[in-house]
């Protein structure tokens, strides 16, 4: 279908040549709920851009051109009130037809758009307070976030579907060059705006056809076509069953003290700045969370009973008779059993009462005094790490454990086969890639689904104050009893369990057994060869990779006995939760200063980077121009992948005016480049001091050391 684009260099658009008559003639499908009327959408669907200048002057940012495509058909104006114009007009068309909108992070477009349209709260729906999912105008116009709904950055969603209108590379379009509605554009830089929406457009349409879905049925983010497919599993599961299996508000509570994410951190053996380790090996779990998920024996199959405080003993006893369970422990005296032991497990972040502790990068060394909440695994896992005078279980929440439903399994592991099959097929129109790409999404997102809250706030809006209220977050900062606090969770709780979908307490147990899983690999190596470890994989030294043969070997018996394997299109076998090789030949040089915070250079000598905060792209050149892996040290800059600052400006309201010409500015966000310090905290210098110390001592003056 041939593309219109309609330009102009002044900045109120003539937009009376763009071809209106498609909306005239556009397919209706319709929607019928209960009791209500039924409501017609377009079956085409259109989607939408804007471009913004960030004013460095005033701190401010404007629309300077937007773009719209629908049907492939596109149209490109120059300001805001073109754009009012074109929906309002494009409104009136619609008539009772209601169009979706796709916007790639529609929360940025959101923020200059609701300057402009004043939404009720009832016609934003947010996830978060200026995470908007959808906003809906004029009656009849939908607008949606395609990022929130594909996962994907409109780079990558346009190269892996293939499209012939991929975006086009910013680096030739300058987005730091100043532009108003009134500067010209060249013909390269109208392409650039024509191939967002257009590639955009292209690219859902293969989404669309993908799932086959339309409008009114397709999830409005990544993960809902997960929890669709599992739902859907699910209703072949008695709906009481199904009720029996959901929290009561204090086993939810508990089990969100217990919830934590992977298990990630660096060996302070290894993190002082300038050490560079030699020859590191790097193993990572095949599809970690969904092995778990479909190997393991060790889930809750129905609601928690309390059992309140008891012994390890009889603790110990429950957990034989097979359950599993959440406790709430407090620790005394507590100090690791192997004074080099490198990870550390307590976590900082999710204890409580904790007295006169010794850090390692937001894991605890040793402490006088803890409270914490923890799953049975966990448990093992301290007990294995740590010593201690006292270990009180003061409350403790049981469950009867078994694998997830055979329905939910399946689901999963259709992912994994599809996956797994499709690798490497092609196909003349691309239908196969599309749909490999799908089913491994899929399952990626399928751990996602399980940590969804039982407890879904409620974000409201008020567009005369610009404000974004948390509801239940508003209710315990306004003093706002607790009994209250307590009946409002309890009713959403309520009104999650009645839809008799999977429960948060799945979530907490993957994560746990995802863990307790990286803790038996860990355990296998010496202790000073653990060098970083990242939820799904550990990094290592001193040792070759065949220390852990015994464990895969284990890993594969369990499979074929449960048939969790599957066969790519050269006949090569796959197993789930494999701790595989990442590259057959380790790292020449591998460099940390904690976690989330390393660099290498692999046996080819390419630089990688991993730092939050830093774009991995941009910061290897960054560090490549200035020395490589051994500028990587405290107080190193990287100013040019730093990330971006963003200036929510909700309340603006002004006309500047730029060669003699006024541009309006309203609500907008202001988006500077940061810079970022590479650094380490008082804290973790010292107790890395203090280690290197130790290790440098005798065996006999070990014990001077003051953090053991």
């Amino acid at each position: 279908m041939k593309t219109i684009i309609h330009h102009a260099e002044e900045p109120y658009t003539k937009l009376d040549k763009f071809a209106y008559w498609c909306f005239r003639n556009i397919s209706v499908i319709t929607e019928t709920k209960k009791n209500q009327k039924k409501k017609k959408w377009s079956y085409e669907f259109a989607t939408a851009d804007f471009e913004t200048t960030n004013d460095k002057e005033i701190k401010e940012a404007f629309v300077y051109a937007w773009a719209f495509c629908f049907n492939g058909r596109v149209l490109i104006g120059r300001d805001m009130k073109s754009f009012n114009y074109f929906l309002e007009k494009l409104s009136s068309l619609l008539d009772d037809i209601t169009l979706v909108i796709y916007w790639h992070n529609y929360s940025f477009d959101w923020s200059f758009e609701s300057g402009y349209y004043h939404y009720i709260a009832k016609e934003c729906f947010f996830t978060q307070p200026r995470k908007i999912l959808y906003a809906r105008q004029f009656g009849n116009i939908e607008n949606r976030c395609s990022y929130l709904l594909t996962g994907l950055n409109l780079a990558n969603l346009t190269k892996q579907m293939n499209v012939k209108h991929k975006k086009k590379s910013g680096e030739k379009f300058d987005y730091t060059r100043y532009r108003t509605p009134y500067t010209g554009m060249k013909k390269y830089e109208l392409i650039y705006l024509r191939n967002d929406v257009r590639g955009l457009w292209e690219s859902l349409v293969q989404f669309f056809n993908v799932e086959n879905d339309d409008v009114r049925t397709i999830p409005y983010t990544k993960t809902g076509f997960v929890r669709r497919d599992i739902n859907k599993a699910c209703e072949y599961i008695c709906y009481s069953k199904r009720m029996s299996w959901q929290l009561d508000y204090e086993s939810y509570k508990a089990c969100k003290e217990a919830f934590r994410g992977g298990n990630t951190h660096a060996n302070r053996r290894y993190a002082e700045e300038n050490t560079i380790i030699k020859n590191v090996y790097s193993n990572d779990f095949c599809s970690a969370y969904p092995s778990a998920m479909l190997s393991s024996s060790h889930f809750p199959k129905r609601n928690f009973y309390r059992k309140g405080a008891i012994s390890i003993e009889e603790c110990k006893e429950l957990l034989e008779d097979n359950k599993c369970a959440i406790l709430r422990v407090h620790m005394t005296n507590v100090r690791l059993r192997n004074r080099d032991w490198g990870c550390p497990y307590l976590a900082f972040a999710k204890c409580r009462n904790v007295v006169n502790h010794v850090p390692d990068n937001g894991r605890i060394l040793k402490a006088d005094a803890l409270d914490t909440s923890i799953t049975d695994l966990d448990l093992r896992i301290i007990m294995f790490e740590y010593e201690y005078d006292e270990l009180i279980i003061y409350d403790s929440f049981f469950a009867q454990c078994g694998m997830l439903p055979e329905e939910i399994r399946k689901v999963i592991m259709k992912y994994f086969k599809n996956k797994t099959e499709l690798k490497g097929v092609t196909s003349e129109d691309g239908s196969i890639e599309n749909f490999y790409q799908n089913q491994k999404e899929k399952l990626n997102a399928s751990y996602g689904n399980t940590v969804m809250d039982s407890i879904q706030t409620v974000i409201e809006y008020d567009d005369v104050n610009q404000e974004y209220t948390d509801k239940l977050k508003e209710m315990k900062l306004s003093g706002t009893s607790q009994e209250e606090i307590e009946n409002y969770e309890r009713e959403l709780l309520s009104k999650f369990n009645k839809k008799g979908i999977m429960p948060y307490s799945i979530g907490v147990f993957v994560c746990s057994i995802a863990r307790y899983e990286l803790e038996k690999c860990l355990a296998l190596l010496p202790v000073h060869s653990f060098v970083y470890a990242d939820t799904d994989s550990i990094k290592y030294t001193g040792v070759t990779p065949d220390i852990f043969d015994a464990y895969n070997k284990k890993i594969i018996e369990r499979d074929i006995e449960k048939g969790l394997y599957a066969d790519t299109i050269k006949k090569e076998r796959k197993y789930l939760g494999l701790f595989e090789l990442e590259t057959e030949k380790p790292y020449k040089e591998f460099s940390t200063l904690g976690a989330k915070k390393y660099c290498y250079t692999d046996h080819d000598g390419k630089l990688h980077l991993t730092c939050a905060g830093v774009n991995k792209k941009k910061g290897v050149i960054e560090l490549e121009n200035n020395g490589g892996i051994r500028a990587f040290r405290n107080g190193f800059i990287f100013r040019e992948s730093g990330g971006i600052t963003a200036t929510y400006n909700d309340k603006s309201d002004r006309v500047i005016y730029k060669d003699g010409k006024p541009i309006e500015i309203k609500k907008n966000i202001y988006l500077e480049e940061s810079t970022y310090t590479v650094g380490q905290t008082d804290d973790y210098i010292n107790v890395i001091n203090l280690t290197l110390k130790a290790y440098k001592n005798d065996l006999e003056n070990y014990e001077e050391v003051s953090y053991i």
